[in-house]
């Protein structure tokens, strides 16, 4: 249960909590960035601070993210771990970084979204990617392009490396 009511936080100043959530593939139809989520789990605890009638969590987010590879878009799973710090108020927000609470209903799944949405890596690639190659072209990896700069390097011209002018200081 990731939704309290006010009655519920004023008998219990404490709460804990540890679910799984399950996100529907329409949210994400117009997010080119993920394609959706799987296994996602939320532990955290909440405690209501009668006097000042704010309710703050601290919460876990752990899951699987679905992303479309950057190259081949075949689509990966890409592991995730999210931390959530969230301040709810019941009166007139007096801190921007408060959320008002609307029909006296704290609903934690809309910012556990939007946690979780800002976790999203602008792109993934994966491991075993077949660059392709044409007529005196060819994709490699960054790696691959670093071995071969660092072959390219004329030995003689290292020593300059090291060289420093007089005017430098140590």
């Amino acid at each position: 249960m990731l939704d309290f009511t006010r009655l519920e936080l004023q008998r219990h100043n404490n709460v804990e909590f540890a679910e799984g959530l399950e996100f529907s593939a329409e949210i994400f139809d117009n997010d080119s960035r993920i394609n959706g989520l799987k296994d996602v789990e939320v532990k955290g605890r909440g405690y209501y601070q009668e006097d000042l009638d704010l309710f703050a969590v601290n919460a876990e987010i752990k899951g699987t993210m679905l992303v479309p590879c950057a190259v081949t878009l075949v689509e990966l799973e890409y592991p995730f771990t999210a931390e959530m710090a969230v301040t709810y108020t019941f009166q007139a927000k007096s801190d921007d970084n408060q959320i008002q609470v609307k029909k006296k209903l704290v609903d934690l799944k809309p910012e556990i979204f939007q946690t979780i949405m800002l976790e999203v890596p602008l792109k993934v690639t994966a491991d075993n990617i077949n660059y392709k190659k044409g007529e005196n072209w060819e994709v490699i990896k960054e790696s691959d392009y670093q071995t071969e700069v660092e072959k390219q390097r004329d030995p003689r011209l290292l020593k300059l490396k090291d060289f420093k002018f007089e005017d430098e200081e140590e």
